[in-house]
């Protein structure tokens, strides 16, 4: 279909489905028998989870070119199909809703992810690292290049990163079970609050938090091999 433009503040789903009709009407109008069998001819409607799903069931109104009666469907025999990639988003968000450890594990991680993130902590981390060299046995350089890439953030509108974002707290797991416990104020050594201070401290005495980010890990890992195999 030939490419349409929405104006700032017009992305809602009216906006976006009298566009798509638009659309249509520049390929196969301009007369209203040939538009209601262009439409009348779609079969499914593949689209993400969020506004556009509901482009499929939107319903025709008068003046709108689409050659439909008002109130029936634009896409009479279309189904609403969204991707394999939005469907596995679903999937995961729905189990993981049901694992008692998901909301608490989510909100250390996300805070844990957010920290070491940025260059600046992960510079301020190595140094600390190579402070205490020689206790670490030979494990710091190895330590240190686990701290060379940014950790990937969770986007709660696409629970498919989420994956990526486990693998990169479990690559930092053993710089943060070594250096926290060594350092005599982690708030102060480490530039970070108070709390957040604490909440670290906690995490890095705890193998309950990475055994239950090693789970999930390996429960995410059989869900994304469906969505490989079906891309």
């Amino acid at each position: 279909l030939p490419v349409c433009c929405l104006g700032h503040g017009r992305a809602g789903v009216r906006d976006k489905t009298l566009t798509q009709v638009h659309q249509t009407w520049l390929d196969y109008g301009p007369t209203p028998d040939r538009m209601a069998r262009a439409l009348g001819s779609v079969r499914q409607v593949l689209s993400d989870m969020g506004t556009e799903f509901q482009i499929a069931n939107a319903q025709a109104c008068l003046e709108d070119c689409s050659g439909q009666l008002p109130g029936t469907f634009l896409y009479p025999y279309a189904l609403q199909v969204p991707g394999i990639k939005h469907i596995l988003d679903w999937i995961i968000r729905d189990a993981l809703s049901d694992i008692d450890f998901w909301p608490t594990w989510q909100s250390s991680a996300k805070r844990l992810v957010q920290y070491f993130h940025g260059q600046g902590h992960r510079d301020l981390v190595g140094k600390l690292l190579c402070s205490l060299g020689h206790e670490g046995h030979g494990s710091v350089d190895m330590m240190r290049r686990s701290l060379q890439t940014a950790i990937s953030s969770f986007a709660d509108w696409r629970w498919t990163s989420l994956q990526t974002c486990i693998r990169d707290v479990l690559r930092i797991e053993d710089v943060v079970r070594f250096l926290i416990p060594r350092v005599k104020d982690p708030a102060k050594q480490l530039v970070m609050s108070k709390p957040l201070a604490a909440e670290l401290s906690v995490l890095a005495v705890s193998p309950e938090f990475w055994d239950q980010a090693r789970a999930l890990k390996a429960t995410l890992g059989h869900v994304m091999k469906i969505g490989r195999a079906h891309v």
